[in-house]
């Protein structure tokens, strides 16, 4: 009898870590709503749109066409063109953003630094966050990426960029694999037909918004229900054969 409650038990538990729901955060990466654009590229194959494309890859990545270069003569580094390379985000309405992440690949791992910026017109910048290189874990491969995760204060507009300045050193300017911007996804609700459809339909459309708490709830108390009743029939004809047979009775 002491198995049969233990097992009760275990099986009650289970079912109600089962059903009822445990709320998730809605934040998630939003850079792939809004459209990339940079100020330069290196070549075709590493233009701004890879570096929002999800993928975390050698052949899906920007990298800015600035060179940073030392110069003999002058006895300091230059470019051979910008002394700045930015890839920015373009979105199409006001997006709250309250986060960012940033894979680099090696080719930009030792230089100044980098800021973090937003726009209300796309003209005129405003610093979210002015962020120097530090050592890094990982070896800017792709397997192992240098990963900056930037948070801030939420910050709303539709363009977003990250903007790298030339430091001491003979590379690339800058070189991304992916620029996540991390937002609440229900801003981008509109984009989905089933819910559009539903509130378009339905006068009421608070039941769209209700928490469903009481629904789970009702389903696991009946699922629970159903295990108590099974595992005490199931008890019961063991019981009874073991009678039957003249067995102890082992409660």
């Amino acid at each position: 009898m002491k198995k049969f409650f233990a097992l009760f038990t275990v099986l009650f538990t289970a079912l109600c870590f089962q059903f009822y729901p445990v709320r998730a955060d809605n934040t998630a990466n939003l850079s792939g709503y809004g459209t990339a654009t940079s100020n330069n590229y290196q070549n075709e194959d590493r233009v701004a749109m890879y570096a929002i494309d999800g993928i975390i890859a050698d052949g899906s990545r920007w990298a800015s066409s600035t060179k940073v270069t030392y110069d003999e003569t002058l006895r300091l580094y230059t470019s051979k063109s910008q002394r700045t390379a930015w890839l920015a985000i373009e979105f199409e309405i006001d997006t709250e953003i309250s986060s960012a992440k940033i894979y680099w690949h090696t080719e930009c791992a030792a230089l100044g630094h980098y800021k973090l910026q937003y726009s209300e017109n796309g003209e005129e910048w405003i610093d979210i966050s002015d962020t120097s290189y530090s050592e890094r874990s990982g070896d800017g491969s792709p397997e192992s990426p240098y990963l900056d995760e930037i948070t801030f204060d939420p910050v709303s507009s539709k363009h977003f960029r990250v903007e790298i300045s030339a430091g001491e050193t003979e590379s690339n300017l800058g070189s991304i694999y992916e620029f996540e911007l991390y937002g609440d996804i229900s801003q981008y609700d509109y984009l989905n037909p089933v819910k559009n459809d539903l509130e378009n339909s339905d006068p009421d459309t608070s039941r769209l918004n209700k928490d469903n708490s009481e629904t789970y709830i009702i389903i696991a108390v009946i699922a629970v229900g159903a295990v108590a009743v099974t595992a005490i029939a199931v008890f019961t004809i063991i019981k009874a054969k073991n009678i039957s047979k003249g067995g102890p009775d082992n409660e």
